[in-house]
């Protein structure tokens, strides 16, 4: 019985301090902004969002890298540019 009065408790003060910076954490990927015209699509590497474009207002390349994970739910639509 200990043992299960300890896993729980566990369990419960990981969810606490999990949920402690939420505000913090929205806010950060709230403020992130990616306005790329792609060229390359990006990588396969399954932590990260990697591509490689243009700017489609000052026409200035740029790279995007990004360890959110929504991204990769759109990596199969997200084609370059130049892709046939």
């Amino acid at each position: 019985m200990s043992i299960l009065k300890l896993f729980s408790g566990l369990i419960l003060c990981f969810l606490i301090i999990s949920c402690v910076n939420c505000e913090r954490s929205k806010n950060y990927i709230l403020e992130d902004e990616c306005n790329l015209v792609v060229i390359i699509p990006p990588s396969d590497y399954s932590n990260l969002f990697k591509t490689k474009g243009y700017d489609p207002i000052s026409k200035e390349e740029k790279f995007y890298e990004d360890d959110n994970r929504w991204l990769d739910f759109y990596k199969k639509e997200i084609r370059g540019r130049y892709h046939c």
